[in-house]
């Protein structure tokens, strides 16, 4: 039996969510788990073998630029205010909601 589409990235975004969610660690500290551990694994967009919908890989693309905005993750994370660290677990979330759709209706 042939394996879902998207199965890949729905596992490491279900890993980073996870983490998101479940850590006690500070949200700072929770998104550098989630990027270097989970994250990290389907970046950039394109470059482990899925073709994903061109929305969902243009959203990954721009959480791409965001972590890495000043270098690697830890670096640019580092540099992020509150805000920002927000925005980008926000956006891992609803990622993972985009990619869970798109592998729950894959044939």
């Amino acid at each position: 039996m042939p394996e879902r589409p998207f199965t890949h990235e729905w596992q490491q975004l279900y890993g980073a969510v996870s983490i998101l969610a479940s850590s006690e660690l500070p949200l700072r500290e929770r998104l550098l788990d989630a990027a270097t551990s989970r994250v990290v694994r389907i970046m950039p967009p394109g470059d482990h073998g899925t073709q994903l919908p061109p929305e969902i890989a243009e959203r990954l693309l721009d959480l791409h630029v965001q972590l890495t905005r000043h270098g690697p993750f830890p670096t640019s994370i580092s540099r992020m205010d509150d805000v920002q660290v927000r925005k980008c677990i926000e956006e891992i979330v609803g990622v993972f909601g985009m990619v869970a759709h798109a592998y729950s209706t894959a044939a």
